[in-house]
């Protein structure tokens, strides 16, 4: 008896979607709205870097098939589109399109650059710009071991 009072209500619905209907409808929605966004703002479109680049470039990725993507090397990595402002100095990363209309979430400059944070690594690395903490650790390293051999020398003495 206490579940009957909403027994007429509480059927089985007889038409159920599936995930894939699910999916493909979601698919489809999105593309139109893809497309009606590039027609209305344009977009940018940022070229990936290809696979032999990032596999020449970065030892991480020569044995390393993590890609989500067929034929693109770390998507989300050495591919991850990356802004700068020249106006204020802040940075950001972008998922999804890129819009003409773009600018920098803080000063709101259009003063931007885009690129692949794989090209930002490789402009970087042998220009002398900021601290390698690869150098760190190693002068570390020189230091304890340092460190080490005194405490040793001082024991046997």
């Amino acid at each position: 008896m206490f579940s009957e009072w909403d027994a007429s209500e509480n059927g089985i619905i007889e038409t159920q979607v599936t995930h894939d209907d699910f999916v493909s409808n979601w698919e489809r929605e999105r593309s139109t709205y893809r497309d009606r966004m590039n027609q209305r703002y344009g977009s940018v479109e940022l070229p990936h870097i290809s696979e032999d680049i990032v596999r020449d470039n970065f030892p991480y990725w020569v044995n390393n098939d993590t890609g989500m993507y067929e034929g693109v090397v770390a998507p989300y990595h050495a591919n991850r589109a990356v802004w700068v402002c020249h106006n204020c100095g802040t940075y950001g990363w972008k998922q999804g399109d890129i819009r003409e209309l773009f600018k920098c979430y803080c000063c709101r400059s259009r003063n931007v650059t885009i690129c692949r944070s794989g090209e930002l690594s490789m402009a970087i690395r042998n220009s002398g710009l900021g601290v390698n903490m690869a150098a760190v650790f190693d002068q570390r390293r020189l230091r304890q071991r340092e460190a080490r051999r005194a405490r040793r020398a001082a024991r046997t003495t």
